[in-house]
C-alpha cells in the first residue's frame, strides 16, 4: 500500500461523521456485551427447591424457596398462575440474596405454578415453573383426618416430669419408659448439608422420672433449608398424641423468612417466629394413629447463631394393647 493510499484511509476513519459512528457501535457491542455478561452473571437457571403447601390460621399458604446463586443482582421477583389461567402474574418483588416468599393470597383446592426471577438493570433470567396442588385447610379440622398438629409457644421448660410417660430422647437416639405405649420414634435422620450437628447438655431441657433425670440437652443445628430432620411415628391403630419439645431463634433476618415447616404423613405446619434475636421454646403435637413420616425443615438461611434446637418426644396416651 503506497504512502498516499495509507493517508487517505487515516483521513477517511478520522472525519467528524465516521469518528461518531465508530463511537456508537463500540458503545452498541459494550452494551451487548455487559448484557450477556450480567444475565451469565444473574443466574443461569433458577432451581426453585421447595414448594410448601400449608394453612395458617384457616387460610391456605404456599411458601417458596429457592437456592440464591445470583450474585449480582438486584432483587427477586415471583410471578404465579393458577392452573386454568395461561400467562404468569407477577405476584412479589424481593431484595437482593432473598431465599423464600410465602403466597397467601390464594384459594384452596386448586393447582398453583410458580417462577422466581433474578433481575439488575440488564435484565431478567427465570427459573422453570414449579407447580404445588393446595388442600383445602378445612381439612385439618375433619374428625376423620388422620394425623393433626398443632403447636404453641412457652416459656423456659427446665424440669420436665414425665410422670411414667413413654419419652424419646434426639440427643441420645433413645426411648425411656418404653412400656407405657406400643407407638415408637423410629428411622431418626439429620440431613445437615449447612454447618454442624451438635449434641448438646443443657437445662433448658431436663426430662425426669420420679426425682430421677433420666436425660438433658438437646440435638441443634443451622436455621437453614438445606438442613432437616426427618423420623417416623409408629402407630398400630389407636389414637396417640406425640409431643415435640424444641426451641428455635434467629438473630438477623438478612436470610428470609424466620419459620419452621413441619410435614406430618399428609399434613402441614407452619410454626412463625413472633419476634427475632431470642430463643423461642414450642411444644408440637402431632395426634396420629398409624405410621406416620415427619419432617422438620427451616425456612430460610439465617447466620451466626440461629439454629434450631429438637429435645424430645413424650407420648401422652397409655396404649398398651
Amino acid at each position: 500500500m503506497s504512502t498516499m493510499q495509507q493517508k487517505s484511509i487515516l483521513r477517511l476513519i478520522s472525519s467528524p461523521q465516521n469518528i461518531a459512528l465508530l463511537t456508537v457501535l463500540a458503545a452498541l457491542l459494550s452494551f451487548v456485551s455487559y448484557r450477556a455478561w450480567q444475565e451469565y452473571l444473574i443466574y443461569q437457571v433458577n432451581e426453585l427447591t421447595e414448594l410448601f403447601p400449608t394453612a395458617a390460621g384457616g387460610a391456605s399458604e404456599v411458601v417458596i424457596s429457592w437456592d440464591d446463586y445470583a450474585t449480582n443482582e438486584d432483587g427477586y421477583q415471583v410471578v404465579r398462575r393458577a392452573e386454568e389461567e395461561q400467562g404468569y402474574d407477577l405476584i412479589a418483588s424481593l431484595p437482593l440474596n432473598s431465599t423464600d416468599y410465602t403466597d397467601s393470597e390464594i384459594l384452596p383446592e386448586g393447582e398453583y405454578c410458580y417462577r422466581i426471577a433474578a433481575y439488575n438493570q440488564a435484565g431478567k433470567s427465570y427459573s422453570d415453573d414449579a407447580c404445588v396442588w393446595v388442600d383445602d385447610p378445612a381439612a385439618a379440622t375433619d374428625p376423620t383426618t388422620t394425623t393433626t398438629i398443632t403447636s404453641q409457644f412457652s416459656g423456659r421448660p427446665g424440669r420436665i416430669k414425665l410422670d411414667g410417660r413413654e419419652f424419646y430422647s434426639f440427643k441420645s437416639n433413645y426411648p425411656y419408659n418404653s412400656d407405657y405405649t406400643m407407638e415408637e420414634v423410629t428411622d431418626l435422620n439429620f440431613d445437615i448439608n449447612a454447618g454442624l450437628l451438635k449434641f448438646k447438655d443443657s437445662g433448658a431441657y431436663r426430662f425426669k422420672e420420679q426425682g430421677e433425670e433420666l436425660d438433658r440437652g438437646f440435638a441443634k443445628f443451622k436455621f437453614n433449608d438445606k438442613n432437616n430432620v426427618t423420623f417416623s411415628l409408629q402407630g398400630y391403630g389407636k389414637r396417640q398424641v406425640a409431643t415435640l419439645y424444641l426451641s428455635l431463634g434467629v438473630w438477623g433476618l438478612e436470610g428470609g423468612d424466620a419459620a419452621l415447616h413441619i410435614q406430618a404423613g399428609e399434613m402441614s405446619h407452619l410454626i412463625t417466629l413472633p419476634t427475632l434475636d431470642t430463643w423461642h421454646y414450642a411444644t408440637v403435637d402431632i395426634s396420629f394413629d398409624e405410621y406416620t413420616p415427619v419432617t422438620i425443615t427451616p425456612l430460610g438461611r439465617h447466620k451466626g447463631k440461629s439454629a434450631i434446637r429438637v429435645a424430645g418426644i413424650i407420648f401422652t396416651e397409655a396404649n398398651t394393647e
